[in-house]
C-alpha cells in the first residue's frame, strides 16, 4: 500500500489547503499507482512517529511531506530517526550546498539552517533544486520512506523527478490501459446496479461531474479493458454515454456534425442555458439565439404569447412552455428550439405547483414535446438542475446518429 503523511499544523487550523495531497494522489495515478491512505497530522513527533511505525510494520511505501524547514516545529526528520531508530547525522555536503545557497543570494547564512542538513542514516538525498530543503529517501525493514518539503513547487519538483522513478524501481508497474466515459441523466447508485452483472463491476472507478457520472476502468491487458468499455455501451443502450469529458463540447459538436441549429428561450434558469452553450467554442455555429423572457411582458413582447394564456394557464405551464418554444423555434428559423418555465424559490409555490416546478418543451419540425419536472433544493440548484436537463433533453433528441 502507498500512504501518504502531510505535516503541519496549518493543514489542520484551515490556513493553508493540502494542495499537496492532490497533486500527489493525480502524479501516482498517471503513473499507474493508487494512493491508498492519507492523514494529516500536526507538528507533533509522537504522533507522527507512531503513524511510521504503523506503516513499517505493514510494509508500506509511506510519502511523508512537510516538516523540513529549519524551526523548532519542523520535526519530520528528528520523528522519523526515533520511528526507524536511526540516528540524524551531519551531511557534510548538504551543508557546504546550504552556504552556497545563500552566497549566490548575497545573504547571511543563518545558523539554524545546520538542521536542514541533519539527516538519519542511510538515508538517499533528493536535491531540491527550488528551496533549501532536499528530500530524502530510506528503505527500512519491509516499508520504504519517501520524504519532501511541504512547499508545493518543491515537492512537486521532488515528486517528478526522484519520488516516481524511485517507486517504479521499488514497484515495477506494468503498462496499465485505462477506458473512461461519462454516463448522464442517471446517479451513482443506479448505474452501480445497473453494472452488477458485469465481471469487472467491483474494479469500476465512480466520479460524479456537474453534468453526469465518470466511469473509469483499468487493467494491464488492453482487451479486457476494452472489453468493459463494449460492455458498459451494451449496458446503458439508449442513455447518454459518451468518451467526451465536457458534455457540453459533446452536444455543441453534434449538432454541428448532424447541421443543427438551436433556439433557447428560458424564464425561470435566467440565461443559464444559453450562457452554457455559448461558452464552448465554435457555438455560433449551432447557436442560434438565446431569449430570456423572465416576465410576462417579456413573453409576450419577444415571443409573441398571448396575455389570457398566462392569466389562464399561468406563466409555469405546460401550455406557455409549448408555445415559449414553438415560437422561439419559428421566430429564430432555428431547427430546435428549447424553453424553459418553472418555480426556483423560495417563493412562488402552490400545491398545485411547488418550488421546483418546472416545464420545458422543445420544438422541432415535426412536433412540440412538453415535459414537467420537479426539482429539489435551494434557488441556485433548481436553476442548474433545469439548466441540466434541458441539455440533456437536448442531447436525447439529437442522439441518434
Amino acid at each position: 500500500m502507498i500512504k501518504l503523511i502531510c505535516t503541519g499544523q496549518e493543514l489542520l487550523d484551515g490556513r493553508v489547503l493540502n494542495h499537496n495531497q492532490v497533486t500527489i494522489a493525480q502524479h501516482l495515478n498517471a503513473a499507474g499507482y493508487d494512493l491508498g491512505y492519507a492523514v494529516s497530522l500536526p507538528d507533533d513527533t509522537a504522533m507522527i512517529v507512531n503513524e511510521i511505525r504503523r506503516g513499517l510494520n505493514e510494509g508500506a511505501v509511506m510519502i511523508i511531506t512537510g516538516g523540513l524547514g529549519p524551526t523548532h516545529d519542523d520535526v519530520t526528520r528528528s520523528a522519523i530517526a526515533e520511528a526507524t531508530g536511526r540516528p540524524l547525522y551531519l551531511d557534510e555536503g548538504l551543508l557546504a550546498g546550504l552556504k552556497a545557497y545563500y552566497k549566490r543570494k548575497n545573504k547571511p547564512y543563518p545558523e539554524a539552517n545546520i538542521q536542514q542538513a541533519m539527516l538519519p542514516e542511510g538515508s538517499v538525498i533528493w536535491p531540491n533544486l527550488k528551496g533549501t530543503a532536499a528530500g530524502f529517501y530510506i528503505s527500512h525493514q519491509n516499508g520504504h520512506l519517501m520524504v519532501m518539503p511541504g512547499v508545493p513547487s518543491e515537492m512537486e519538483a521532488m515528486l517528478t523527478q526522484d519520488l516516481i522513478p524511485k517507486l517504479r524501481d521499488i514497484q515495477p508497474q506494468t503498462n496499465i490501459k485505462e477506458a473512461q466515459c461519462y454516463v448522464f441523466g442517471i446517479g451513482e447508485s443506479q448505474i452501480m446496479q445497473q453494472v452488477q452483472s458485469m465481471s469487472q463491476a467491483s474494479k469500476i472507478r465512480y466520479e460524479a461531474t456537474p453534468w453526469g457520472v465518470k466511469l473509469s476502468y483499468r487493467d494491464p491487458d488492453a482487451s479486457i479493458v476494452h472489453q468493459w468499455y463494449q460492455g458498459i455501451l451494451a449496458q446503458f443502450k439508449g442513455q447518454l454515454v459518451t468518451e467526451d469529458p465536457d458534455f457540453l463540447t459533446a452536444i455543441m459538436m453534434r449538432l454541428q456534425r448532424q447541421g443543427l441549429t438551436v433556439a433557447i428561450a428560458e424564464s425561470c434558469t435566467g440565461g443559464q442555458i444559453s450562457q452554457a452553450m455559448t461558452g464552448v467554442p465554435g457555438a455560433s455555429a449551432v447557436f442560434n439565439v438565446g431569449l430570456v423572457t423572465y416576465s410576462n411582458t417579456a413573453k409576450h413582447q419577444f415571443l409573441g404569447i398571448d396575455p389570457t394564456l398566462i392569466e389562464h394557464d399561468g406563466a409555469v405551464s405546460e401550455t406557455v412552455a409549448k408555445n415559449m418554444a414553438q415560437q422561439a423555434r419559428e421566430k429564430s428559423q432555428s431547427d430546435i428550439a428549447m424553453s424553459v418555465t418553472g418555480i426556483a424559490g423560495p417563493g412562488g409555490g402552490s400545491r398545485e405547483k411547488p418550488v421546483g416546478t418546472v416545464y420545458m418543451g422543445m420544438a422541432t419540425k415535426t412536433e412540440v414535446v412538453v415535459r414537467r419536472y420537479l426539482f429539489q433544493g435551494d434557488r441556485a440548484h433548481i436553476q442548474h438542475q433545469a439548466t441540466r436537463q434541458c441539455l440533456l433533453d437536448l442531447y436525447q433528441e439529437i442522439g441518434n446518429e
